[in-house]
């Protein structure tokens, strides 16, 4: 196994802004040399009511979490559980924003090394279609670890089942690729910077399915080829500044955009997909 101690972690939430929403529910399957010794889950009160869409969405009712404990009651299981193991999650910035954030609200210091098993699917199995939960239980025949009974709250949505989910998928990878090949690529996703204090927990953790490329600029290089149009387009050719392959169709990336005082505006350092169905950038 790529790490002795490990947290595979999942949470439901009032929505997606971790600074903002609050934790419905947390599942945290341990695992230690390879074994597992421990799952543990619980319902969280987040002290606001649960929009009826995400009540659809995870099965958690308002009236499930009425009497259930707040995050402050359960801070010294949740950090104790957490303590010394390489943080596991699918979009994990999403599921670390959201803990650091209940965490920070309470002047509580939390950190922890942070695997995204989103980005390990994509480095493991660059040719594959889709890397959300449900294209990994598919093509990996991982159904087998989620409860198909809804109310158990160990199926898929639960904060339980899907983190077994993640315990399982990592399980296959080593019947599937050579122990070299995950130990390299797991060494490689943990090198990237963490994301800097200005932006969201979540904001580089892209939904797995895209049909845009959204550009964030984080540094002052310029931008390879980039030109404004007559038309007052801003036209920046992708494969020569991003340090990644990306799709044919998205291989030069077109916008609106203010005539920049000089040919060149700063260049994105960091990408990601989003769902939007047209190429948007923001270039800060």
């Amino acid at each position: 196994m790529f790490a002795p101690a490990i947290a595979f972690v999942d949470l439901e939430t009032t929505g997606t802004v971790a600074t903002r929403d609050r934790i419905t529910e947390i599942g945290i399957v341990r695992v230690h040399d390879g074994e597992l010794v421990e799952e543990w889950s619980t319902l969280v009160n987040p002290g606001c009511p649960i929009p009826e869409e995400i009540q659809a969405l995870t099965g958690i009712t308002n009236a499930m979490v009425r009497g259930a404990p707040a995050f402050e009651s359960l801070r010294r299981e949740v950090f104790e559980r957490l303590d010394g193991h390489l943080f596991v999650a699918h979009n994990a910035r999403f599921d670390y924003g959201f803990l650091k954030n209940e965490f920070r609200r309470l002047e509580m210091p939390f950190t922890a090394d942070v695997l995204c098993t989103v980005r390990l699917s994509r480095r493991l199995f660059p040719e594959a279609v889709g890397h959300g939960l449900d294209a990994l239980i598919e093509r990996h025949r991982l159904a087998d670890a989620i409860d198909p009974d809804r109310d158990s709250r160990a199926g898929r949505h639960s904060a339980l089942g899907d983190a077994r989910v993640l315990w399982r998928f990592v399980q296959r990878l080593y019947h599937e690729k050579e122990v070299a090949d995950i130990a390299a690529a797991v060494k490689r996703l943990l090198k990237i910077p963490s994301l800097p204090p200005q932006l969201p927990p979540d904001a580089l953790e892209p939904p797995s399915d895209f049909d845009s490329l959204t550009l964030i600029s984080l540094s002052s290089r310029k931008l390879a080829g980039a030109a404004v149009t007559p038309q007052g387009m801003f036209s920046v050719p992708l494969e020569a500044n991003l340090r990644m392959k990306v799709p044919s169709v998205l291989n030069s990336l077109t916008m609106p955009f203010p005539a920049p005082a000089t040919p060149c505006p700063s260049a994105p350092s960091t990408a990601y997909m989003t769902k939007s169905r047209s190429p948007t950038a923001w270039i800060l």
